[in-house]
């Protein structure tokens, strides 16, 4: 209980409890509660933003190695031009605007 609830010495407050009653205020132990979920979900979301970045890197790395097989070749030069785009238009905000919606 909070709030002194439940004391049985007839304190006034903590300083004068000797019964051991919670004299903690209910806003108090409220937020607590708030802030601790506040924290779970915060570390829900940086593990799912790290997680999509790490597949954005995937990404990268895999069409820039797509580019530096296809550019060298006359033929492939429509190829290199579509990964360079892709490989352009990949940015971080994406990433994080992604990590938003999967939450």
């Amino acid at each position: 209980m909070a709030d002194g609830i439940g004391c049985t010495c007839a304190a006034w407050s903590a300083n004068e409890c000797c019964c051991g009653v919670d004299w903690t205020p209910k806003e108090l132990i409220e937020l607590r509660e708030r802030c601790a979920f506040y924290e779970r979900t915060n570390a829900e979301q940086a593990t799912i933003l790290n997680r999509v970045i790490a597949e954005r890197d995937d990404y990268r790395a895999a069409l820039s190695k797509a580019y530096q097989y296809a550019a060298p070749n006359a033929w492939d030069q429509r190829a290199a031009i579509i990964l360079r785009e892709a490989l352009a238009k990949h940015s971080p905000e994406d990433e994080i605007e992604r990590a938003r919606r999967m939450v």
